[in-house]
């Protein structure tokens, strides 16, 4: 059962109970732990905590002394925060001990482990620089225990022993339990304190407040609906002439590096004498000026020295006080106060004056951030303005391609949204900047004609500039003759300039001349900027189709022109062609009557490669066809395709035994006939190429992708040198021989014309010398 708290102060703190001093017995280590527990519970303390801990060590491990360390605010040094046991300048060795690995103290706090030193001489033998420190009453064994708190190092315990001390294991454990224990006790003793300065604070500060709030209180009434500067500052001073009668004041208001007096109390006008001795205008390095300057704190004075001050010319004061009013990063006046019979400030006068103070700054925030705010509303309408001209400018000129319509419509659109002026386009040519469109009237025939003529390169620095840096320029006041000669351009107030640039490449000058006088403003330069800058994507987009468009109707007709030299080669070949074999049976009926063997062969070798010829003309004719063939799109069910494919597939190579793997096929969108040529195509060439196997495997399966779906044609045949992949699809193209593996080398160019018709794409996969896999890719089903 836990003893009570003042029963365990009095074990461990050695105060009347002669079992304090007395060693433990029959009490464990864990026994003795709770006890110290429930007494570090009990403080907040941090010298009763180093009691309770030293005397924990000191009398249950017959320790003969102890010394508490604690970091320095520098983390460098560690420093005797408490010592018990030792004679007096004996704990002075651990003094000022440096927080690193010459130090056993140090060692210990770095590496967060305890040290031990058992036998006589262990501490110097492995620290023999410590031995400066040391002296001959050095303790025989010790102990060195870091404290962490929060894994934050806080110090190190140090316990010494008279005599050789073998520390157990159990030992080994109640000692960093009692570093630890007193780390935590010594946080939360810190925290207490924390907290009872803050409560002491905020107590000070709930008084300030309240004496403040009276004057306060009819004060804000006073400047709650007012933003004048001046008028605000008269009736600060008002308020503190009011709540002291035997006070003179005034606001000081910033004139560039000098102060000048914008208002003050009015006994002041009863004095005119004092009124003018009062300095007017006052220097920035003036002592009490300088002073607020620095600090941007308020000043009170006890007993006012104005030789020091550098008043001495003006009225004798008891005390003076002077509050900084900052509005932003920058002082833009001060309050004056100096009171005739007090001599110093009590507590609630001091919180009157810094309550005005701090309202005059508060109603001048407000002031300052009404300015503001109109100003950010007025810059928001612009930058709405702006973006629903961007928007209507994004819409106009995705229509137009021709790039001087696209830039007139650009001016068009600015000029509407900026003051009276004009908006003039030029690129260079000859030397000179021509103008190639204009929007809006020059506002001058002398302008306008040298505008007409054009400004000669490199003696025109607006547009100079602006074309070698890349870089936008925005003139709030035109420089008269800069570019043009006296007169011409005097009715030119602001322009702004900005280089259009296409595909990263400078192209022209886009001028926008104003009229009367403008200042950019950010939702201005931000508006331009974009509009340009979305100018020039503008035209190299209308680059890029003006170069695709003439590119599709060159492709166009290069096909066209392929079609109908594919389809008349076609047909103008078979005539030939039957001539030879006509004639070859012909010869080979002659022949019939007069036998010659060699003439037979050679005729039949003829008549084969008349054969193989028609063959080929029969596949450029396909070919031909799906290629001019409309698409007759509609849903297709691809395993009816699949089964039809087969009867043909099986019919061409009559009883060579085919093993079947069909997947579930989806339905697509496309045209049936030239998809059915795509399928059968495949299944052919799959049992083609694997009919030298004693059975042709041959899985068929579909895949769904994102867009689509990839439909799969694989085979257990002789597959194909994957170097050669890309030519597998091209006309005419074999990579086998024509003894092994009949054909013409049409079929897979086929097969790809039509995929790329749907939108598809073909591909090949070898796994040689065991098979391959063919496919396509076709768009889904609606």
């Amino acid at each position: 059962m836990p003893i009570s708290v003042q029963k365990a102060r009095t074990l461990f703190w050695g105060m009347s109970e002669p079992s304090a001093v007395e060693p433990t017995a029959g009490r464990s280590l864990s026994q003795e732990l709770q006890l110290m527990t429930e007494a570090l519970a009990a403080t907040s303390r941090q010298d009763e905590i180093f009691h309770i801990i030293q005397n924990a060590a000191l009398r249950v491990l017959k320790a003969i002394g102890g010394a508490v360390l604690l970091l320095g605010d520098a983390g460098s040094t560690l420093n005797v925060a408490a010592s018990q046991g030792h004679a007096e300048g004996e704990a002075c060795v651990w003094q000022h001990v440096p927080s690193d690995h010459t130090t056993p103290a140090g060692v210990a706090l770095m590496s967060n482990q305890a040290l031990y030193f058992e036998q006589q001489n262990d501490l110097l033998e492995a620290y023999p620089q410590f031995s400066k420190r040391a002296d001959a009453g050095t303790p025989v064994a010790r102990a060195v225990l870091p404290m962490y708190l929060d894994e934050q190092p806080l110090g190190v315990l140090i316990f010494d022993f008279q005599e050789p001390h073998d520390f157990p294991r159990v030992e080994r454990r109640f000692l960093p339990i009692l570093a630890a224990q007193c780390a935590v006790a010594l946080g939360r003793a810190r925290a207490v304190q924390n907290l009872e300065a803050q409560v002491a604070g905020r107590t000070r500060q709930l008084n300030e407040e309240r004496a403040a709030l009276d004057a306060f209180v009819d004060y804000s009434e006073l400047i709650g609906t007012e933003t004048d500067v001046s008028v605000l500052a008269q009736r600060a001073v008002e308020v503190l002439r009011a709540r002291f009668a035997d006070c003179s004041g005034g606001y000081y208001g910033r004139s560039g590096t000098r102060w000048t007096l914008r208002s003050w109390t009015g006994d002041l006008n009863e004095r005119p004498d004092v009124l003018a001795r009062l300095h007017p205008e006052l220097p920035s390095d003036m002592p009490f000026i300088s002073e607020l300057l620095s600090t941007r704190e308020f000043i009170f004075t006890e007993r006012w020295d104005a030789e020091h001050m550098g008043t001495e010319n003006g009225e004798t004061y008891g005390t003076v006080a002077a509050y900084p009013v900052i509005v932003g990063p920058v002082m833009e006046g001060f309050i004056v106060l100096g009171l005739k019979d007090a001599s110093e400030w009590n507590e609630r006068d001091r919180a009157i004056f810094r309550t005005v103070g701090r309202g005059l700054t508060l109603a001048l925030e407000r002031s300052e951030q009404s300015v503001r705010l109109a100003a950010q509303n007025a810059e928001l309408e612009a930058r709405t303005q702006a973006l629903e001209a961007l928007m209507q400018l994004t819409q106009e000129l995705g229509t137009d391609t021709e790039p001087l319509t696209l830039i007139q419509k650009a001016q068009e659109l600015t000029l509407d949204l900026l003051p009276p002026g004009f908006a003039a386009y030029y690129e260079p040519q000859d030397h000179r900047w021509r103008l190639l469109m204009q929007t809006g009237d020059a506002g001058s025939a002398f302008l306008q004609a040298a505008i007409d003529e054009g400004f000669p390169i490199g003696h025109t620095p607006s547009f100079d500039v602006v074309a070698q840096t890349g870089e936008p320029a925005f003139i709030d006041a035109y420089i008269r003759d800069i570019d043009v000669s006296s007169g011409e351009a005097n009715h030119v107030a602001a322009h702004a300039t900005l280089p259009l640039l296409v595909e990263g490449q400078f192209r022209g000058i886009f001028n926008l001349p104003i009229f009367r006088h403008h200042q950019w403003t950010a939702a201005d330069r931000a508006l331009l900027i974009t509009t340009v800058q979305y100018l020039g994507l503008v035209l190299a987009r209308a680059q890029s189709y003006d170069a695709l468009a003439q590119s599709n109707r060159e492709l166009q007709a290069s096909n066209s022109e392929l079609e109908a030299f594919t389809y008349s080669a076609s047909h103008d070949l078979r005539t030939p062609v039957r001539h030879v074999m006509a004639f070859a049976e012909l010869a080979q009926k002659a022949l019939e009557k007069t036998p010659n063997d060699k003439a037979q062969q050679y005729l039949g070798i003829v008549k084969q490669g008349a054969q193989r010829m028609n063959a080929l003309i029969d596949g450029m004719l396909v070919l031909s066809r799906s290629g001019r063939q409309e698409l007759d799109m509609r849903p297709v069910d691809l395993n009816e395709l699949v089964t039809q494919a087969r009867r043909d597939v099986e019919a061409e190579f009559g009883k060579h035994p085919v093993r079947w793997h069909i997947g579930e096929l989806p339905q697509v969108q496309g045209d049936r006939d030239l998809l059915q040529q795509v399928v059968s195509n495949l299944l052919s060439n799959a049992v083609k190429y694997s009919s030298q196997r004693e059975v042709s495997e041959v899985q068929i399966w579909s895949e769904r992708t994102p867009s689509g779906w990839r439909v799969c044609v694989q085979d257990n045949g002789v597959g194909f040198d994957a170097r050669y992949t890309d030519r597998l699809f091209g006309i005419f193209q074999r990579l086998h021989s024509e003894r092994d593996f009949q054909g013409t080398g049409v079929g897979l160019a086929t097969v790809k014309r039509i995929v790329l018709k749907h939108g598809g794409q073909v591909f090949a996969t070898s796994h040689a010398p065991s098979g391959a896999t063919f496919g396509f890719t076709v768009p889904a089903g609606r």
